[in-house]
């Protein structure tokens, strides 16, 4: 029987350095407009591109995180951690302190924007590729009953970083310069990278099947994750997601200097300009600190939201908190007429957001072992009165007529569907969803690679068309608002916990036999007299699939065995 929560120190320590993989992945791009204020303020100020560009070193970064993701994720599942983590904990340190010596130190020195990129976007946003599928997918090992939880608690990572980063950087920048201060957020990265580079390890009990040859085009795209419906939709609304969501971090400090609700003072601004005096009667903020209690505000909607999650499911939270996020942004961001409201958007858009780009992996999580349910269903439904394990596509009237006939809760329609389903497996015997969650997280965030680079440019190219912020709003709010649509067509196709679809299961508790236990009892006496079903010993009642379903907990299916040549049903509670 599995524990809710490991027992193990190594657990919690593999813990804490996934959560360090995380902060110094996602954590550095949601900091990342802190970096584009001092640039548009100082290095590139004046610098053709404007807004345009800036996104474009953000976005770069991104995209690189998420167009990696499928390799990173295909290499965790065969067991290459240690090069995988290694390397990102090279890179990135490494990209920041090259980035400390690209930008110029001297006062009023133009940096300039190619090496910027070179670090900043492209070397460190490499090394950032190397931990953010590992955070959550090696942490998940340590907690198969906790997914929800174990994610949740990782992706706090980003949003902390988030608050830390931009607040190094305002200070250090103060009191020591715009160089030093990336340099000690290298040394940050450096040591937390350490960490995690020790510690961040999966259960060693975990499997880590090999493949039989990296050339093949299959080793690194599972083409079985094509053929669910419920992934490709899932797939399709996080492309729309990272169409509209960090367009939001990205610009938010613009924004509030533009409208008067905050300023720069010493970061992006000249030196010694003190900050602007709007006509209404509240006093603007540092926009450092909009972005640093956005992130702040993040951390608890992704604690809260990831142990949800466990109860409620995963999919079911994310559909809800991206709707809910796409409603801040049209309606409320939309329409903020003050600092306090600027504030107050930043609390709410960031308690939900933080719910938003972390529960991805836990959605998969969700798709891959309601799938796995359905297709063990299906095993043992076609299993139930043959000697095979699968029921192969020669099948017979005579199959149809003993499936038809079993003593089962399901319906006729709903034992045909799961018979479709057994006959297009091709997963093999010993298909475990764990070992596939790498390879399916990565396929789907390397999926909206593309969509990461271009979402950003976009709006900023629409800020420098129109000259205004309410493009963008308009156009991060209309992406969630698409996203959350295709969450819930992919929710609709995704099975129960016990593998039958949302129709299916309504139907399966019906009665749809209306004949007495003893006309049951006569019939399967007259069909053994007919056609003897071969004998199994006592007990043999294909466990292998039996076992999956009890271990699952899938408590809300009926599940038919064979026991001495007769059927019987198993409730669930481990008695026959």
């Amino acid at each position: 029987m599995e524990v809710n929560w490991p027992r193990s120190w190594r657990a919690y320590f593999c813990w804490l350095g996934c959560f360090f993989l995380m902060f110094n992945s996602w954590g550095l791009v949601n900091a990342y407009g802190t970096f584009a204020s001092y640039y548009m303020g100082h290095t590139l100020k004046g610098q053709a591109g404007g807004q345009l560009s800036l996104n474009l070193i953000g976005s770069t970064q991104s995209f690189l995180v998420l167009l990696f993701s499928g390799p990173v994720g295909r290499l965790l599942d065969a067991g290459h951690f240690r090069v995988v983590i290694g390397t990102g904990a090279f890179l990135v340190p490494f990209g920041l302190m090259m980035l400390s010596i690209a930008v110029p130190s001297g006062a009023g020195a133009k940096g300039n924007y190619a090496f910027i990129w070179l670090t900043q976007g492209l070397t460190t946003g490499l090394g950032m590729a190397c931990y953010f599928v590992t955070s959550s997918q090696v942490a998940a090992t340590w907690f198969p009953r906790r997914k929800g939880l174990a994610v949740g608690f990782v992706a706090c990572g980003a949003s902390v970083a988030g608050v830390i980063y931009p607040v190094m950087i305002r200070y250090i920048t103060a009191l020591i310069g715009f160089n030093n201060a990336v340099r000690c957020v290298a040394a940050v990265a450096a040591g937390t990278g350490f960490f995690s580079f020790v510690f961040a390890t999966p259960d060693p009990h975990h499997e880590h099947p090999q493949p039989q040859s990296y050339r093949k085009l299959k080793t690194w795209i599972d083409t079985a994750a094509f053929k669910n419906t419920a992934f490709c939709w899932y797939m399709v609304s996080i492309s729309f997601l990272f169409f509209g969501f960090y367009p939001v971090f990205f610009n938010l400090e613009e924004w509030a200097a533009t409208r008067n609700f905050g300023y720069r003072d010493g970061l992006g601004a000249a030196e010694n300009q003190g900050p602007p005096r709007p006509s209404g009667r509240e006093d603007p903020i540092q926009t450092f600190w909009l972005l640093s209690i956005m992130n702040g505000s993040s951390t608890c909607g992704r604690l809260i939201m990831a142990f949800l999650s466990d109860s409620f499911g995963p999919l079911n939270m994310h559909i809800a908190t991206t709707l809910i996020s796409a409603l801040l942004i049209l309606l409320f961001w939309t329409f903020a007429a003050s600092t306090t409201h600027a504030i107050a958007f930043c609390v709410l858009f960031g308690a939900f957001s933080g719910a938003v780009i972390g529960l991805p992996p836990a959605g998969v999580a969700n798709i891959l072992a309601n799938n796995f349910a359905r297709i063990a269903l299906s095993r043992t439904v076609s299993t139930s009165r043959a000697p095979s394990l699968h029921l192969n596509h020669a099948a017979t009237a005579a199959d149809d007529d003993t499936l038809a006939a079993l003593p089962t809760t399901l319906p006729p329609a709903t034992l045909q569907n799961l018979r479709q389903v057994a006959m297009a497996d091709d997963l093999g015997p010993s298909f475990d969803p764990h070992t596939r969650l790498g390879q399916w997280v990565g396929m789907m965030y390397s999926g909206a690679a593309v969509p990461a680079l271009a979402g950003p440019v976009i709006a900023g190219a629409l800020i420098q068309h129109y000259r205004d912020y309410i493009t963008v709003q308009m156009w991060s709010g209309a992406c969630l608002v698409l996203s959350a649509a295709c969450m819930g067509v992919a929710r609709y196709h995704l099975p129960s916990r016990g593998g039958l679809r949302w129709n299916e299961r309504t139907m399966s508790f019906l009665p749809w036999r209306a004949q007495s236990e003893r006309e049951h009892a006569e019939e399967r006496k007259d069909r053994n007299r007919s056609s003897p079903v071969p004998q199994h010993p006592k007990g043999a009642i294909f466990a292998h699939s039996i076992a999956q379903f009890r271990e699952a907990r899938l408590l809300d299916v009926v599940i038919v065995a064979i026991q001495d040549g007769g059927s019987y049903i198993d409730t669930g509670d481990g008695a026959l």
